[in-house]
């Protein structure tokens, strides 16, 4: 059997991922998942629509050789559930994908990580926390898990950024899909350091049932949830069952009795979840101890609240020095107030002088 039945195979949505890495065991007495033999012998009880689907897939394997072409020319690869360097955080679940497709890194095993989500709708209160707690778990070492997603995703992968750590956006579409496009550029920055893994195939688009079945997936990689702000029915809950199911830790954050986007999240408190207060107790948690001297100094500077004008600015950072014209280019201020900014941020000790008009993050 070939890899390019295997990337065929996962995107075929008429089968679950354990009755795809059943068809693929079973189909090695045959040469391939697409065997009209196979399908014939009765090991297997495929309903009218899988028939079809295999049927149809067959004819897509020839183009599939481009397809993985094109995926690792882009430094991109594919893990089946039967190479050896699949995730092992995946194997453990109860129905792990046939396949993920990976850009960038992906965690360290042996490194505690939490998954950070939340409404997509959310308030200022709910993107700051996101970004304060993301920014102080990333500059503890701890991976931050989430999905990429507008609101609280979008804002957790900042903070891990902004802590020069870790994180893992899971999508719900082809890894080269930028969904939402918004989010473009931080995905990039995220595949620059960290990793984005899904388990669609390139090019599969956004679908709204991708999303509650990607969720299994965040929590699968993390030690811990954590629920920033979400309604009563909401996919952050969805989330937060499959972390109970798997054995996580979850915890949500406190908000107003009479706040709709606090409604999931006080349910969550009322049902036994951890309320999150600071982000420092939970890393001591997870990291099982005091935190070290360096971090306490990255966690206090994560934690000084920054106007909307100096985060904007802050995301214009890498790790290399900038000037001050180039971050006119790429946040659209004006001179003046990029100035203004930047020495606000240096008051804050978010940023530091490079030397010749450069300016590099602290």
């Amino acid at each position: 059997m070939t890899r390019e039945e295997a990337f065929v195979l996962a995107g075929i949505d008429q089968f679950t991922p354990p009755e795809k890495v059943a068809l693929w065991e079973c189909a090695s007495g045959y040469g391939s998942p697409f065997s009209e033999d196979l399908r014939l012998c009765g090991l297997l009880s495929l309903s009218d629509a899988q028939v079809a689907a295999l049927i149809q897939a067959e004819k897509q394997v020839p183009a599939a050789a481009a397809s993985l072409e094109k995926l690792e020319k882009a430094g991109d690869r594919m893990l089946t559930f039967f190479d050896e360097d699949y995730p092992a955080v995946l194997r453990g679940i109860e129905d792990p994908p046939f396949a993920v497709f990976v850009r960038g890194k992906l965690p360290e095993p042996e490194k505690p990580a939490a998954a950070i989500v939340g409404a997509r709708a959310c308030t200022e209160y709910g993107i700051a926390e996101a970004e304060r707690f993301g920014a102080a778990l990333a500059a503890a070492g701890i991976a931050v898990i989430s999905g990429m997603a507008f609101g609280v995703d979008a804002a957790a992968h900042r903070g891990a950024l902004q802590g020069y750590g870790y994180t893992l956006a899971i999508l719900g579409c082809g890894i080269d899909i930028c969904y939402p496009k918004e989010n473009y550029y931080l995905s990039c920055r995220i595949a620059e350091t960290g990793g984005i893994l899904s388990e669609y195939p390139p090019a599969t688009p956004p679908r709204a049932y991708h999303f509650p079945q990607r969720n299994r997936l965040i929590s699968a990689f993390a030690s811990c949830i954590l629920v920033m702000e979400a309604r009563f029915h909401s996919g952050s809950l969805i989330t937060a069952g499959h972390a109970l199911a798997q054995n996580r830790d979850v915890f949500a954050l406190p908000g107003r009795t009479t706040d709709p986007l606090s409604e999931g999240t006080n349910h969550l408190i009322e049902q036994g979840a951890g309320i999150l207060l600071d982000p420092e107790s939970l890393i001591r948690r997870l990291l099982h101890g005091d935190l070290p001297a360096d971090v306490r100094k990255q966690q206090k500077q994560a934690a000084v609240p920054l106007s909307s004008e100096e985060k904007k600015l802050l995301a214009c950072f890498d790790r290399k020095p900038i000037t001050v014209s180039d971050l006119c280019a790429v946040s659209g201020m004006t001179p003046g107030a990029v100035s203004v900014t930047l020495m606000m941020l240096q008051h804050k000790g978010r940023v530091k002088e490079a030397g010749a008009g450069y300016f590099r993050k602290a």
